[in-house]
Order: structure tokens, then C-alpha cells, then sequence
């Protein structure tokens, strides 16, 4: 099975390339450079990042170290109470006043590797409180 690392340079904090772990010989691929897989690792002052292997809400890959958030609609606003009582009397409802519900943040976590194959995320958990796992295509990464 084939394992993808993006490369991360240390100094700038910006994506460099990736690395691959592919039939068992490392390839990389260097941004700056021809763009094509080469044999070998990066020689650079770098972290790796390993990509999980499933997609975000808009089908950005996931790796490892990334934030992401999960946003969801704000049940506690007046806006949403209009429309659950609207939708309560006419199941046939106008979305209008479901686009004016405003939208919050409810989970704000980091991806790590350390938890696998179980969670995914730092503060993911299965408790007693009715807390679910996590859903990668219900989140959004917010630094790439």
C-alpha cells in the first residue's frame, strides 16, 4: 500500500513537495524542481505530514497536523426557531428561512496519526455524553 507525505519546510512553514512510500522505495517530488517523482527522500530541514487517506468537506485531502472545523447550523438562534416552527406546520418549506439560520462553529480539533486506526483527531472521543466519532466529509481544514 502506497503512504503519502507532504513535506513541510521547517523555516517558512510552507509545503515543499511530497514523499511517497511506494512497493517499498521512497519517491519524492520537489515543488520547486521538475515537478515529477524522483527515487529518494527530500534532503531539506523538513516535518513530514502523512495523509490519512479520506477527503474533507470539499475533497481536500486530510494530513496529519491539519485543523480542522466542523460547522454546523446555530439551533439556539431565533432564525432557527422560525424555521423549525414553519417546518412543523408545512413540510413543503421555502428555503429562504432555512439559509437565514447562521452558521457557528462546533468542533475545532487537529489530525494525528497517534490515535489510528480509532480517531483521527486529538480530542476525538466516544463518551458518554452522546458524542459521536468524527465524519472527515462533515469537516472543513482551515490550514493546509
Amino acid at each position: 500500500m502506497e503512504k503519502i507525505f507532504r513535506v513541510r519546510c521547517l523555516e517558512t512553514d510552507k509545503i515543499i513537495g511530497h514523499e511517497r512510500l511506494n512497493n517499498n522505495s521512497w519517491e519524492f517530488m520537489d515543488y520547486g524542481e521538475s515537478g515529477g517523482w524522483q527515487k529518494g527522500v527530500m534532503e531539506v530541514n523538513a516535518k513530514r505530514e502523512q495523509y490519512l487517506g479520506f477527503d474533507d468537506q470539499n475533497g481536500d485531502g486530510i494530513y496529519e497536523g491539519a485543523t480542522v472545523v466542523k460547522y454546523e447550523q446555530d439551533r439556539l438562534s431565533d432564525e432557527y426557531q422560525e424555521w423549525l416552527s414553519y417546518v412543523e406546520d408545512d413540510m413543503e418549506h421555502d428555503k429562504t428561512l432555512e439559509n437565514k439560520i447562521p452558521v457557528v462553529e462546533r468542533i475545532r480539533d487537529t489530525v494525528t496519526m497517534d490515535r489510528m486506526p480509532v480517531y483521527w483527531c486529538e480530542n476525538e472521543s466516544f463518551g458518554y455524553e452522546g458524542e459521536g466519532l468524527y465524519y472527515p466529509e462533515d469537516f472543513v481544514i482551515v490550514n493546509k
